[in-house]
């Protein structure tokens, strides 16, 4: 995919970044410490794209999401088809 945004713009989210997939499908990728990546990027799967960070909260987390358009939808069917 293609890195669409790597940045700390977004208040509570930490460090994002978004990569835009084909189909219209974008991943967001969120409570990072650090972007490994920029903008403007093409990276291949299994691809380093940040360094895991914190929610404000203070736990280690990551914020997974799949999109396409407007409607987040469940990863869970998208990932079990590239199996």
């Amino acid at each position: 995919g293609d890195v669409i945004y790597a940045g700390a713009d977004i208040e509570g989210l930490g460090t994002l970044v978004l990569v835009r997939h084909a189909d219209n499908y974008v991943t967001a990728y969120g409570y990072n410490r650090r972007a490994l990546v920029r903008e403007g990027q093409r990276i291949r799967t299994g691809e380093a794209i940040a360094e895991l960070g914190e929610r404000p909260d203070g736990r280690t987390r990551l914020l997974f999401q799949v999109r396409r358009g407007n409607e987040a939808l469940d990863p869970a069917p998208l990932l079990a088809a590239q199996r």
